[in-house]
């Protein structure tokens, strides 16, 4: 058992800290501005190239864990957050800026889908059963959320307190990342080889197993929603709440929402299957009802007991959907399955926090927060009436190269005994 653990440090670590590196320029982007005289427009445009990025790279590069193996994939991806960091560290003009972010979506996109593969492989081998895979799983998204939350508060110490505050924090990220060479991964489990002509086995499988995989699907677009909005439009809540409160409030707001969403990730992984994602859009549904009473009655406490709650649905919920997806995907399919999660994922946490700021501008933004909870609550109700009952999950077989399913790794049932004659 304490092998099998080691064995899930190392895809576990790589996430996280690529995560790190990702989210380290989040606390820099207004001393890049000062520093290279930057506009807001040019500014706004280092945040959304890596999501430019990070989108095409999970499309085009999901599958390619799948055929070349897992650690193979996650160090390219190393060596391009690595490239990144440096060119971040050592930039003398706005084009490395933008360069260095472009390596960081690349990496990204990476790293995502092969090391949550690699950790889901690690489970089935090991332990079949869907208690061990969510276990894994939740290592995953807890690796996504810690990295992404301690980037911020990295860069933003560093800046404040250390030399060469553009610098230093990428230093430290390149400081952060020599460990994964000595880290064990999970080897690639036995049959996980792609056809290389996959057109009939792929074309089977992307057209199996639908209502699971549009539940997971529906279920992180509700999650990652809730997710954008307390991120991008939670500080302005806070001031549209309480004039007087400065942003190191409407930052604590968020703070509340990310921790209480890693701290659910470890319990969420055990829930059987189908009920992490019920209990999490259950969660998430009260969590809204109690925002929204939070607007109308201008109570910042109501609030804060608001971000928890949701932040609670959202790790729930979404880690729930991963393991329910990991559940029927085969291994060799599996990278680029994740990989599609994500890029659903992260377009469910940019494009809903797009329309509703559209919206706060002829609305305001507490009455477009609202309209925003109760679209949501409804997602949420119709997700629980068209979603179907959760079954058993068992592991899915692997396939051959023709797309069938390999003999001797799936449930057969029982044979019938034969009536004695005469």
């Amino acid at each position: 058992m304490a092998a099998v653990r080691a064995q899930l440090i190392g895809p576990t670590y790589t996430i996280t800290v690529t995560c790190v590196g990702s989210s380290l320029p989040t606390s820099l982007y207004s001393a890049y501005g000062r520093h290279f005289a930057l506009s807001s427009f040019a500014v706004t445009g280092l945040f959304a190239i890596y999501v430019a990025v990070i989108i095409p790279t999970m499309l085009s590069c999901g599958g390619l864990s799948d055929r070349w193996g897992r650690r193979r994939v996650a160090g390219i991806g190393l060596m391009l957050s690595a490239v990144a960091s440096a060119l971040l560290a050592s930039a003398i003009a706005p084009a490395m800026l933008f360069v260095g972010r472009m390596l960081q979506g690349t990496a990204a996109g990476l790293i995502s889908g092969a090391a949550t593969a690699a950790l889901a492989d690690a489970a089935q081998e090991h332990n079949p059963g869907p208690a061990a895979r969510g276990n894994a799983i939740s290592l995953a998204s807890l690796g996504i959320s810690v990295g992404s939350a301690s980037g911020p508060l990295l860069s933003g110490a560093l800046a404040s307190f250390a030399p060469a505050p553009l610098s230093t924090p990428f230093l430290a990220h390149l400081t952060l990342l020599l460990p994964v060479c000595a880290m064990p991964w999970p080897a690639k489990p036995a049959g996980n080889v792609l056809s290389q002509h996959p057109g009939p086995a792929r074309r089977r499988h992307r057209y199996s197993n639908r209502p699971a995989l549009a539940g997971s699907a529906a279920t992180t677009v509700l999650t990652w929603s809730v997710l954008g909005i307390f991120l991008a439009l939670g500080p302005a809540v806070v001031a549209a709440l309480n004039p007087s409160a400065g942003p190191v409030l409407g930052g604590e707001m968020v703070g509340l929402m990310l921790v209480s969403s890693a701290l659910a990730q470890f319990s969420a992984g055990r829930l059987p299957s189908g009920a992490g994602q019920r209990r999490g859009l259950a969660v998430i549904t009260v969590g809204l009802f109690l925002l929204v009473t939070a607007v109308l009655l201008h109570s910042l406490p109501l609030l804060a007991v608001a971000s928890v709650i949701s932040g609670i649905g959202q790790g729930t919920g979404f880690t729930g959907a991963l393991t329910d997806l990991t559940a029927v995907v085969p291994a060799q399919h599996r990278g680029r399955m994740l990989s599609q999660a994500y890029v659903i994922a992260y377009l469910a946490l940019a494009v809903p926090v797009l329309g509703v700021g559209a919206l706060a501008d002829h609305t305001g933004v507490l009455t477009a927060v609202t309209i925003y909870a109760f679209v949501t609550v409804a997602g949420c109700l119709l997700y629980f009436l068209t979603a179907p009952p959760a079954c058993p999950a068992t592991d899915p077989a692997p396939e051959n190269s023709h797309g069938d399913s390999l003999p001797g790794k799936q449930s057969r049932a029982p044979r019938p005994r034969r009536k004695p004659r005469g």
